[in-house]
């Protein structure tokens, strides 16, 4: 493992993000030692986002779920400041919470919805972003999708189609009136575009 990818063990990372990192514990001269090979005492902005495209599933079953959503939290807050690679990196990953039928498990972020409908989200059961206006930002900027907008409404007719009073009504006003679809109510002409006995 390289230096880069360690953390030296302090006790405040580790009790905040515990399995997240690989530690590496040191005295105080092995210390310098290590920091000068590479090894961080609080990670920076890309080593938190390696940490947890390598190590989310370790983290996810070690930890509750608030802590990994506090992980989730400051990704949210640095995105702006990654670069393109782990931004791709992140996409492609799946690292971030869903929920589904109450459990929780890990996804990529473009296969979770926002839930914007309840009633949707209930019908079609789907992968679902947490609901918190940070993680919808974040799931949204991953390539999540409104759950809304993933949906298409058709209507279609079922059954045979059967002769009412109100049908009736209506073809006998269509006869009266055919000849507003034929021709011209200001020349009387027939109407140009009409073609006969088309298939």
């Amino acid at each position: 493992m390289k230096p880069a990818d360690l953390v030296l063990d302090s006790p405040v990372v580790k009790s905040q993000y515990g399995a997240l990192f690989d530690y590496v514990p040191a005295s105080y001269g092995g210390k310098l030692f290590l920091v000068g090979c590479g090894v961080q005492d609080q990670p920076d902005d890309d080593r938190f986002c390696g940490a947890l495209i390598r190590n989310h599933s370790r983290f996810f079953t070690t930890s509750d779920i608030n802590t990994y959503l506090s992980a989730l939290l400051r990704i949210h807050d640095t995105l702006h400041r990654l670069s393109p690679h782990w931004k791709a990196k992140l996409m492609e990953t799946p690292c971030f919470i869903a929920t589904r039928n109450g459990s929780y498990e890990l996804a990529q972020a473009n296969k979770c919805v926002l839930v914007d409908n309840q009633y949707y989200c209930d019908l079609f059961q789907p992968l679902a972003a947490p609901k918190a206006a940070e993680m919808e930002m974040l799931y949204e900027k991953l390539g999540a999708k409104w759950l809304t907008n993933c949906i298409t409404t058709k209507y279609l007719a079922e059954g045979t189609p059967k002769q009412t009073t109100w049908s009736m009504k209506f073809q006998k006003l269509v006869v009266e009136r055919r000849s507003l679809f034929i021709y011209d109510p200001d020349t009387r002409q027939r109407k140009p575009d009409l073609k006969k006995e088309i298939d």
